[in-house]
């Protein structure tokens, strides 16, 4: 869920200006006040299909939305003209050049209630809700998974008793700051000690505050695979910290720990004799398809590939009549990041052998054919 539902505060002074009829709007408070060169980029796709044609005439990288005004406790602010029929959501990316706020991610506005957004300067969140100043809310990246059962996290209140891990299959946690997460389920931490072997392999992180969960390695395998969050509670449970999770260390120790696991497997277009295997490595996928294509890049096929729990490798085993010299893709069910939300992307093979003369194609080949020989 990309955007942060702060408590709406009704003493807070009205904006100067409210959304029109397929309208938008978007606020961007900086503290230091300066907005020259700030942009509102913005776009649609299949997943936001929001704004009107005449709206997007001319939009470009280097041509956005300009602020059409200021308001005096919301900071600047844009309006689009959304098209009939606007989706619930509408694409943009507030930057100056090349320096992109928010965390530099892709955004989304809310447009289901009153299409008024707010945002502000260096925190990653779109607010739904007027706000001044930022209390707890999800903040960045900053915790780092490294083990299983070991968290790194420095969340700055001594006073935290208890951190938790929340995740979502379907990417529906909402955090609130007076109540903590709602959706999905958590597993709990409580202040620990890193390994020595942790602190060794990550030694950039040994000045964050360490928490021990109390998860297994099968449960930890499946939180990833969905939207994570860890947030600090005190002893009474209310949220002291909020922030996203960087899981590249968790995934390692339990994908590639084991002397028979991804590191020691076989990856790409694997031959053997009339069978033909194709596997890939997608720990944190949801589901992965195999795309077959012939010599003109039609779609021939979809294959369901089959997920390995210990090594996190998918693969679809068929035969040399079937796949030899044919085309292929990979269609991945995922969380991204850079949305909030569970996405369906295309992809060749990061272990290809071969590639369409553009290389938007994988190619099965067995480099072993004599005709391939030099």
């Amino acid at each position: 869920n990309t955007a942060c539902v702060a408590p709406v505060d009704n003493s807070l002074p009205a904006t100067s200006i409210t959304a029109g009829p397929n309208q938008a709007v978007l606020f961007y408070n900086r503290p230091d006040g300066v907005y020259d060169g700030w942009d509102l980029h913005i776009w649609n796709n299949g997943q936001c299909d929001a704004y009107s044609d005449a709206q997007m005439e001319g939009i470009t990288w280097t041509s956005g939305v300009q602020i059409v005004d200021y308001d005096s406790n919301y900071g600047a602010y844009w309006i689009v003209d959304l098209k009939d029929g606007y989706s619930d959501c509408g694409n943009y990316i507030i930057h100056n050049g090349d320096d992109k706020e928010q965390g530099g991610g892709d955004k989304l506005m809310d447009l289901t209630g009153d299409r008024m957004n707010f945002v502000l300067a260096g925190v990653n969140e779109t607010f739904s809700a007027r706000i001044l100043t930022l209390g707890v809310s999800v903040s960045g990246s900053s915790a780092h998974w490294v083990e299983s059962n070991t968290l790194l996290w420095t969340v700055g209140d001594p006073s935290v008793s208890e951190v938790r891990v929340h995740n979502s299959d379907a990417a529906d946690l909402i955090f609130d700051a007076e109540t903590g997460v709602s959706g999905g389920t958590s597993v709990s931490g409580v202040p620990g000690v890193a390994s020595d072997a942790s602190l060794a392999k990550f030694p950039h992180l040994a000045s964050l505050d360490a928490f021990t969960l109390n998860v297994d390695d099968a449960t930890a395998k499946a939180m990833l695979r969905g939207e994570t969050m860890a947030v600090a509670y005190d002893v009474d449970g209310a949220p002291l910290g909020a922030t996203r999770i960087q899981s590249p260390g968790v995934l390692d120790d339990l994908y590639t720990s084991g002397d028979n696991d991804a590191d020691e497997a076989a990856l790409g277009p694997i031959y053997d004799g009339d069978s033909v295997t194709a596997a890939v490595w997608a720990p944190t996928a949801q589901s992965v398809n195999l795309q077959v294509f012939g010599a003109d890049k039609s779609l021939i096929s979809t294959e369901t590939m089959i997920r390995d729990e210990a090594s996190g490798i998918w693969s679809y085993a068929g035969t040399r009549a079937q796949l030899d010299r044919m085309f292929y893709r990979y269609e991945v069910n995922i969380y991204y990041t850079g949305t909030s939300r569970i996405e369906v992307f295309e992809s060749t093979d990061p272990y290809s052998v071969s590639l369409s003369t553009n290389g938007r194609y994988s190619q099965f080949v067995d480099l072993a054919d004599d005709d391939l020989k030099p």
